[in-house]
């Protein structure tokens, strides 16, 4: 009958030999013995993920197996039954097992949108929107600062420039942060004359000097700024520096 097998002769017989030859010498009574066939029912995972429940399982003919479930690990998502049995079941039951059996269960990992964006005051060169699988780690980009601007770190507090998001675990959105550049100004006063204010200023990029008077000696007067400015204004407000 399909799904037993031929075990052994008992009775005015013994042993398993097929066919069976007798002698007879007189009246006999012999008994052919069968028992079900049983099954190896093996549910495997990969590196991605794990099997809930009685991975290997040894079942009677025509019975069914005890359900299991894929489990994905940290990052990963299941996508699908393979081998001996094609679907996405949740959980999964084979029933009515007739023959030996391999199932695997497929995981992938997630994908997570990266991207990088600059506080105006720069530009991003590489790739600013990526799509990187858990764990990997994104492409190199490199934050460019604009003229009279300088890169100051990541809104992440990271300071690498150029910069590789390593082990990517999340949707992630970066922005560089720049600041203005700082300029010196001194200010210098000839022999017969003295300055009120200020005489050395660190002024950011664009800005504009604090107000800085010269001051002439007794009996002589203001002739006018030399150097990086020339004018005649007092007090001089030395504008976008």
């Amino acid at each position: 009958i399909a799904g037993y097998h031929f075990v052994d002769w008992t009775g005015d017989a013994s042993g398993s030999d097929e066919p069976l030859s007798v002698t007879m010498d007189s009246d006999k009574a012999i008994t052919a013995n069968f028992a079900i066939n049983e099954y190896a029912v093996v549910f495997d995972a990969g590196a991605d993920g794990r099997i809930f429940g009685n991975a290997a399982q040894v079942v009677t003919h025509g019975s069914d197996c005890s359900e299991v479930y894929p489990v994905p690990n940290k990052g990963h998502f299941f996508t699908g039954w393979s081998g001996d049995f094609d679907g996405e079941d949740l959980p999964l039951t084979i029933t009515n097992v007739t023959r030996d059996m391999t199932i695997v269960a497929n995981f992938a990992p997630h994908k997570y949108i990266v991207s990088f964006s600059t506080d105006g005051n720069g530009s991003i060169s590489g790739e600013a929107l990526q799509l990187v699988e858990h764990g990997s780690d994104a492409s190199q980009v490199e934050a460019l600062a604009n003229p009279g601007f300088r890169f100051l770190r990541w809104s992440d507090g990271d300071t690498s420039n150029p910069r590789t998001l390593g082990g990517v675990a999340g949707n992630t959105d970066l922005t560089a942060e720049f600041e203005a550049d700082e300029f010196t100004v001194t200010f210098l006063a000839g022999p017969v004359g003295g300055l009120a204010g200020d005489t050395e200023q660190v002024v950011a990029n664009g800005g504009s000097a604090e107000s800085v008077e010269a001051v002439a000696n007794a009996g002589h007067y203001f002739t006018g700024w030399t150097g990086d400015h020339v004018g005649t204004a007092n007090p001089l407000i030395l504008e976008n520096v």
